[in-house]
């Protein structure tokens, strides 16, 4: 998103809220480019924003979920307020100190469990809607997602022919294997939305995604982005086969490796995508192993 967007969008909200906010720079992680550092006096607060304004719901959702676990002792940030200004929906928080984590950093790998236990059974009391689930894990792989999860792309060449077949068996196994809808499910539970300072775990966030569930999706997310950090995989191949039947983990792993293979092919350099294809059928193959060997 252009800064002279983000500039337009935060006068509308200094208009709404009687305040003068000052915009500085986006933050570096991320994709969409959305996520901006704002000055408000001595207070430092994020604002993040959608181009869609009807995503607003999507915002007052995420506001209250983080509400309800900070108040728990998850380091999720509080919200000033979310709402609509200049077309676009928008949340201003407040900024957690700390930088995403490495995924290379199997460190707070624990401590990342002992919080995904805190998301189980959450969702009603976080106010969250019933949904579907789980076929916000399973559709994107049987049936292709809105911008992600593309299946045109998968069909460009024999090996990702492949493993997009491969994929869609390994979700349709995993339909019926999943018994918890209850939860609360972050959908982007990846080392760029995980701060951490001085070696201490700080924040979780970019929570716009989040929904009710199965909270193992987050730790199947975790998996395949931290699976070449030492110890990391070890941990949390453990805490999977002791939370979910072996289908339901391999439908969560198919997804997060179409969402991602097929991201990296279509928007960024040949290399990043064969790094996360040799990574998947890693991930895959160890999978079988281990559960089915």
């Amino acid at each position: 998103m252009r800064q002279q967007t983000a500039e337009a969008a935060l006068q509308a909200i200094n208009r709404q809220l009687g305040v003068d906010y000052r915009l500085l720079a986006p933050f570096a992680a991320g994709e969409n480019r959305a996520t901006f550092a704002v000055s408000a006096g001595e207070t430092a607060l994020v604002l993040k924003l959608d181009d869609v304004g009807r995503l607003a719901d999507h915002h007052r959702r995420a506001a209250g979920v983080c509400d309800w676990l900070a108040a728990r002792g998850y380091p999720a940030p509080r919200t000033l307020t979310t709402g609509v200004a200049s077309g676009h929906a928008y949340t201003l928080r407040a900024q957690l100190p700390g930088v995403s984590m490495s995924p290379d950093d199997a460190s707070q790998v624990s401590a990342l469990i002992a919080l995904n236990a805190l998301q189980a059974g959450g969702a009603q009391a976080a106010e969250l809607p019933a949904g579907d689930w789980p076929a916000p894990a399973a559709d994107p792989v049987l049936h292709g997602g809105q911008g992600y999860c593309l299946h045109e792309t998968m069909r460009q060449s024999p090996e990702t022919s492949r493993l997009l077949d491969d994929l869609q068996a390994r979700a349709r196994r995993g339909q019926g294997a999943v018994a918890t809808t209850g939860d609360i499910v972050h959908f982007d539970f990846n080392p760029a939305n995980l701060l951490v300072n001085d070696g201490r775990l700080t924040g979780v966030i970019d929570w716009e995604g989040v929904r009710a569930g199965d909270r193992a999706f987050d730790l199947a997310t975790l998996l395949f982005y931290l699976y070449d950090a030492p110890g990391a995989a070890g941990l949390l191949w453990s805490e999977l086969a002791a939370l979910r039947p072996a289908p339901a983990v391999g439908a969560y792993l198919a997804h997060m490796v179409l969402r991602q293979v097929e991201w990296s092919l279509r928007l960024h350099e040949a290399a990043l995508g064969r790094r996360y294809l040799d990574r998947a059928h890693r991930l895959l193959r160890d999978f079988d192993a281990r559960w089915w060997g």
